[in-house]
């Protein structure tokens, strides 16, 4: 794990570190060790997008949903 998943990444930061591992793994470019390290990083980027995903869409919600209610009370 790198200072990265430290700090916070926007979510279409971490999709294309996700995409650059997955490119590596596949091109066979790392050892076995590496491959686990990269995996493990690649697991933690998808969790935080997954949430940033997850947050996104309860704040879209709150948004349509007061929306609703103030057309209703107009």
């Amino acid at each position: 794990m790198d200072n990265d998943d430290k700090i916070a990444l926007d979510f279409e930061t971490r999709i294309e570190k996700v995409k650059y591992i997955i490119q590596s793994l596949n091109n066979n470019e790392v050892n076995l060790k590496e491959g686990m390290q990269l995996y493990r990083e690649a697991q933690t980027h998808l969790t935080m997008a997954n949430k940033m995903l997850e947050e996104a869409e309860f704040e879209l919600k709150n948004i349509l949903e007061q929306t609703h209610e103030t057309s209703q009370n107009t």
